[in-house]
């Protein structure tokens, strides 16, 4: 009996810690969520949305959308937005996910009493520092085949991040 009380605790304790977890994401989503319209166009959180509302009729969508939330793409999605494009977006005066084909923004912006040159297209950000004689330009490229952000910098290559492909909001930073 001392052994089988023992077995209860201590799956008491484990579902009390996965029902705590499961708790803390849906609130940090519902917040992420709530706060979509500052400071950005959240492109890939709406992404994820629209590709969630492809799914049929309005019980399937919520079941997708609590699924993706305890997954949680939700959250992984919002802080792709909030930590990179959207700070590009704030920089840049555009965001690279939510642009068209065709569609070009040159933009000026000073940080830290630095002034930066910015082109953006769909896919691809280039910038540099301007600066009397030293042009040292960086370019963040999206290869939409392989699902990957590289920055080139001094004619070398990094990967910056990735997505696994299954969803639009797998973002794995590297």
């Amino acid at each position: 009996m001392l052994v089988t009380l023992h077995k209860v605790l201590t799956k008491e304790v484990k579902m009390k810690k996965i029902t705590k977890l499961i708790g803390a994401i849906s609130i940090f989503s519902i917040l992420s969520l709530s706060v979509m319209q500052c400071y950005g166009s959240y492109a890939l959180t709406k992404k994820v949305h629209s590709w969630n509302a492809t799914f049929g009729n309005n019980i399937v969508n919520t079941v997708v959308y609590w699924g993706l939330i305890i997954i949680p793409v939700y959250p992984i999605a919002f802080a792709g937005d909030f930590l990179i494009f959207n700070t590009i977006e704030s920089v840049s005066g555009s965001n690279p996910i939510a642009m068209v084909d065709g569609e070009v923004i040159e933009n000026i912006a000073e940080i830290d009493g630095k002034k930066f040159y910015f082109k953006t297209t769909k896919n691809k950000i280039e910038f540099f520092p301007i600066e009397k004689g030293k042009i040292e330009q960086r370019t963040l490229t999206f290869n939409d085949q392989r699902k990957i952000w590289t920055m080139t910098y001094k004619n070398k290559m990094y990967e910056v991040a990735k997505f696994d492909g299954k969803n639009p909001a797998s973002l794995i930073q590297l």
